[in-house]
């Protein structure tokens, strides 16, 4: 089989979908899916491109906010021999670029938004995503023959947009460490809580920053065992905003801003720590917390994490996106003893033996392509 990727960015700079859809077509290549890969150059591409191996993607110049690209849109439009399309992300120009493709040879599409249809990031930058979905977007959406959907609240935020289609229900995946990259050494000093991922205020971090206030002003004795570290990277001035917050509730001794964290610098950041935290207010299937079962840590998260199975096999402890509730679950967290800990983290890794390899996933993705395509049943995971 063989089929077109197109996703704006295949660098860093894609957050969580950098790994989404890299190991996604990796996988997929495993199982003799062969995926050509289309993108848009930014300023971290030529660095992460060797990360693809032999799936290097062809990336081109683009010009203007949406990506406008005509030197892309020429070399979709080539593949007339690929059996069908993967569109990865909205509201930009690759999008248009597997839609006319689909459009010329008469040949599906599928689309995976990322969560970019919640309601939550629907409301950031609002009219240009009306404006956007009422000339191109919606048109692009209804035209898929089946939407993938990272988790079943997904799911209803696209029937929530309209959309009609044949939903497919596969979350991200993640890899288990080796045993020696998941052995962590006994730690030295100050425990970690750690946040890893985009700082972006749809994670809530000002309300992360605020609980972790109260949780050490009502023990400070705390601070000489705890540290949160705020690991990754953001918008312009985003990241000055929070070191700000942090100076205004007197908190640098027990937060660090540890900057992006990338391949080995990102296991050793994982192996370090004691416990994860992911307070978003919205996430499709988040990567960053299946890594950190996948590396054994306990995790606490928000609902709006999508990722009910970690309360449901005791992987996690709830925490609402208000300072106070998130309060009341760092103290839970911190009161624990390290077996516990432990015990909690072991249940995360299991979890995601079970249900979040990545080979799994692109079992089930393969299944969805092979149906698309009239090569086999309707899977049990798509709904009409």
């Amino acid at each position: 089989m063989n089929t077109i990727t197109t996703v704006q960015s295949v660098s860093r700079l894609a957050g969580g979908m950098h790994d989404g859809v890299m190991r996604l077509v990796q996988c997929l290549g495993d199982q003799d899916v062969q995926s050509e890969v289309f993108a848009l150059h930014d300023d971290c591409t030529d660095s992460d491109l060797g990360l693809w191996g032999v799936n290097r993607p062809k990336v081109f110049k683009s010009c203007g906010p949406a990506g406008y690209s005509p030197d892309l849109m020429l070399e979709v439009l080539t593949c007339q021999k690929a059996d069908m399309a993967h569109g990865h992300g909205l509201w930009n120009y690759t999008g248009v670029a597997a839609y006319r493709w689909a459009t010329r040879y008469r040949k599906p599409y599928m689309v995976s938004p990322h969560g970019m249809l919640n309601p939550v990031a629907l409301r950031c930058s609002r009219l240009k995503k009306i404006m956007a979905g009422t000339f191109f977007e919606k048109k692009y959406l209804a035209g898929a023959t089946c939407i993938r959907a990272l988790s079943e609240f997904e799911a209803s935020s696209i029937r929530a947009y309209g959309l009609k289609n044949p939903i497919c229900i596969v979350p991200n995946g993640v890899d288990i460490p080796e045993p020696e990259e998941r052995s962590r050494k006994a730690k030295q000093g100050k425990k970690t809580l750690l946040y890893l991922g985009r700082l972006h205020p749809g994670k809530n971090l000002e309300s992360l920053l605020t609980a972790w206030s109260r949780v050490m002003k009502d023990k400070p004795s705390l601070r000489e065992e705890w540290n949160l570290s705020i690991a990754g990277w953001g918008e312009y001035g985003y990241e000055d905003k929070l070191r700000t917050l942090v100076a205004e509730l007197d908190e640098g001794r027990s937060v660090t801003f540890s900057g992006p964290k990338y391949e080995d610098d990102k296991t050793a950041t994982y192996n370090s720590a004691s416990a994860f935290i992911l307070p978003s207010l919205f996430e499709g299937s988040p990567i960053a917390l299946l890594e950190a079962w996948a590396h054994g840590l306990p995790v606490l998260m928000t609902p709006e994490c999508n990722l009910q199975v970690g309360y449901e096999q005791d992987a996690a402890i709830k925490i609402s996106s208000d300072p106070e509730s998130m309060a009341r679950g760092i103290r839970e967290m911190l009161a624990m003893t390290d077996e516990q800990c432990a015990g909690m983290g072991e249940k995360g890794r299991q979890l995601v033996k079970k249900q979040y390899m990545w080979s799994d996933v692109a079992s089930r993705i393969k299944l969805v392509y092979d149906w698309i395509l009239g090569n086999g049943s309707q899977p049990d995971i798509v709904d009409i």
